[in-house]
Formats: structure tokens, C-alpha cells, sequence
């Protein structure tokens, strides 16, 4: 069990609040203060894009369970949104204010597993995305090439 805080040491200096009205995902600000388990909210965190998640990392027996979860992403309008839609992906978005971010597992038949992270900054929202899009189809298209690196 862990529990749910808007409060985080910052990286940079000091402590850093998260605000929750700049959050896709409610359930967890219902929750702040109480306790809950690690493996709920890590699944809001992946499936929701819920900024209250943060942990140290996992065990190696965790690893399956998280690409499953990761699978599971429902912001899918980046990396996702320039491939066709049978191919597996695990992927984790996000964004703030003058940034926007995708990081994509994509296992692709007939070609090795690739990882895939975009990051824009200075774009807007829509810009951004497209961007995203634009890098993925790009790499999408020189996947097979993957074959002689691999």
C-alpha cells in the first residue's frame, strides 16, 4: 500500500505540487491522502495518463504484467495513431504545457521489436501530435532495416 500525495520532491529544487485540474484521470485525487495499492494506482498511471503515480521501479517478475498494462494505454493519438492497428504496442504519453511525449514499444511481425520516444517542445497541442505522428509513420516505413542492425 501506498499513499496518494500531490506533493513530490522536485527535480530541479524543493517540492513540486501537481494540480489536479490538469489531470485525465480523477480517481486518484478522489483518493489523495488514503492509502491504496501500488499495482491500482500504477495502472492509473499507464492506462489514464494519471499524473499522481510515481514508484522506484519494479521487480523483474513485474516486467510482463507492466507491457500488459502498457498495452493497455488508452491515449493512443500519438505513436499509436501512425500504425496500423493490429500491431502490438505498449506505450505511455503525456504532456504539460509547451511539451508533449509518447514512448512506444512496437513489435512489429517480420521485424525486430523497436522502442520509439518523441518528444516536441515550443508546439502547440495539435502541432505536436502531428509531429509525433509524422516520426512514427517515418519510422514505421524504415522498420525492415532493423533486420540488418539487429
Amino acid at each position: 500500500m501506498v499513499a496518494v500525495h500531490d506533493d513530490f520532491e522536485s527535480v530541479v529544487a524543493g517540492r513540486f505540487h501537481m494540480d489536479g485540474g490538469y489531470d485525465n484521470d480523477e480517481e486518484p485525487w478522489q483518493r489523495l491522502g488514503r492509502a491504496v495499492l501500488l499495482r491500482w494506482l500504477t495502472r492509473r498511471m499507464i492506462v489514464r495518463s494519471g499524473n499522481l503515480a510515481t514508484g522506484h521501479g519494479a521487480s523483474s517478475s513485474s516486467y510482463a504484467e507492466m507491457l500488459d498494462l502498457l498495452s493497455r494505454q488508452e491515449y493512443r493519438d500519438e505513436i499509436p495513431a501512425a500504425l496500423p492497428a493490429d500491431v502490438p504496442i505498449a506505450n505511455k504519453g503525456g504532456w504539460i504545457e509547451g511539451v508533449q511525449h509518447d514512448a512506444a514499444l512496437i513489435r512489429p511481425a517480420g521485424a525486430p521489436a523497436y522502442i520509439l520516444t518523441v518528444r516536441t517542445t515550443g508546439l502547440g497541442e495539435a502541432d505536436g501530435r502531428e509531429l509525433i505522428r509524422t516520426v512514427s509513420a517515418a519510422a514505421w516505413a524504415d522498420r525492415r532495416s532493423l533486420r540488418s542492425a539487429a
